[in-house]
C-alpha cells in the first residue's frame, strides 16, 4: 500500500484506507503488556486465525523499537491488521524516537498508529485536569511525525465513563484542531472508540452502538465521516448474559456502517501472557488458570 503523503487539501476517501484480508470487522486487543515471549506469540496469533479475527491491537511501550517486531511479523502474515497503540501515560509529548518507530512499525506493516489513550480520565491525564485542547496541543504535533512517516494517526480514543463526558471532549478537540487550523492532520487519519455495552443493549448508543454519536459529531465538525476503528469494548458480568451481547455485537458487523471498520473486544488474555497484574484477569478469554471463555468456542471458532 502506497504511504499516505500529507496534503492539506487532499482527503483520503473511505475506501482508500488499509483493510485486512477478507475483511469481516472482528477485531481483539492483544495483551495488555509490552511484550510477550515468542511462545505465547506463535500460539495466540494462532488462536486469533482460529477466532476469525482480522484486526488486533497491540500495545507499544511509548516509541520503543524492536520489542513488537516478532508479533507484527505474524500478524502480518498471517493476514491480521495490526493497530498500534503507542502507549505514554499521561497527555505528554512524545519523545524525540517518534518518527524512527513509526517509520520502522510502518516497514514492517502497521499503518494504524493510536496516540494517547482515554486523555478524558483523570487517571490517564497523568496529574491534569483532562482538557481538549490541551489534547490537541499535543496530539497534533505527533500526528505530523506519524503521517510524515507514513502511518495513519488515530485520534482518541476516549473513555466512554470519563470524568470529562467523551462527547464533550471529542467535539471540544475537533473545534480546537480547527481553530489552530490543523484539521487536514485527519484528511488521513481515524478516531478510536471504547464501545463498551455500559449494561446497555446491543442497539443502544450509550454502549455498543457508541460510535453513531461519534460519527455524528465528526460530520457536523468536519463534514465527512472518517474511520472509527473500536479500540476497546466488550461486556462484563454473567456468563450467559455476556454471550448473547458479545455475539449480538459481533454478529451486527455484518451490516455494520461503511465507517466502523472493526470492532475490538478487551482482552484476550493477561497472566497467560505473563502479566503480573491480575486486575483485568476476569475479563480475559483465556485466563491463566486454564479457563477459556465460552465466546472462544461459541462464537469466534464459529466465524461471522
Amino acid at each position: 500500500t502506497p504511504w499516505p503523503t500529507i496534503e492539506q487539501d487532499k482527503v483520503w476517501s473511505l475506501d482508500r484506507y488499509p483493510r485486512p484480508w477478507s475483511d469481516n470487522g472482528w477485531g481483539m486487543h492483544w495483551f495488555a503488556t509490552y511484550e510477550q515471549d515468542i511462545d505465547t506469540i506463535n500460539r495466540f496469533v494462532l488462536e486469533l486465525q482460529n477466532m476469525h479475527i482480522r484486526w488486533l491491537v497491540l500495545l507499544n511501550d511509548g516509541t520503543d523499537v524492536g520489542r513488537n517486531d516478532y508479533l507484527v511479523r505474524r500478524l502480518v502474515a498471517a493476514g491480521i491488521m495490526p493497530v498500534m497503540r503507542l502507549y505514554i501515560h499521561g497527555v505528554v509529548p512524545y519523545d524525540g524516537n517518534l518518527a524512527a518507530a513509526v517509520y520502522h512499525y510502518r516497514t514492517l506493516g502497521v499503518h494504524y498508529f493510536q496516540l494517547y489513550n482515554e486523555p478524558n480520565l483523570y487517571a490517564e491525564a497523568a496529574g491534569r485536569d483532562p482538557n481538549p485542547d490541551w489534547y490537541v496541543s499535543n496530539w497534533a504535533p505527533a500526528a505530523q511525525v506519524v503521517v510524515a512517516n507514513g502511518g495513519l494517526p488515530g485520534f482518541g480514543a476516549l473513555s466512554p465513563g470519563g470524568e470529562y463526558h467523551d462527547l464533550a471532549y471529542l467535539r471540544g478537540a475537533l473545534q480546537s484542531l480547527k481553530r489552530r487550523r490543523q484539521e487536514y492532520l485527519l484528511n488521513q487519519g481515524w478516531l478510536s472508540v471504547h464501545n463498551y455495552a455500559q449494561y446497555q443493549p446491543v442497539d443502544s448508543t450509550e454502549g455498543f452502538m457508541r460510535f453513531r454519536l461519534y460519527n455524528q459529531i465528526v460530520v457536523e465538525e468536519l463534514g465527512r465521516s472518517i474511520p472509527i476503528l473500536g479500540t476497546e469494548g466488550g461486556h462484563y458480568g454473567d456468563v450467559s448474559e455476556q454471550f448473547n451481547h458479545v455475539s449480538g455485537e459481533y454478529r451486527y458487523l455484518k451490516q455494520r456502517e461503511e465507517y466502523f471498520f472493526c470492532h475490538t473486544y478487551w482482552l484476550i488474555g493477561n497472566q497467560v501472557g505473563g502479566s503480573w497484574d491480575s486486575t483485568f484477569e476476569y475479563q480475559t478469554l483465556f485466563r491463566g488458570d486454564g479457563y477459556v471463555n465460552p465466546l472462544v468456542t461459541g462464537l469466534f471458532y464459529r466465524g461471522p
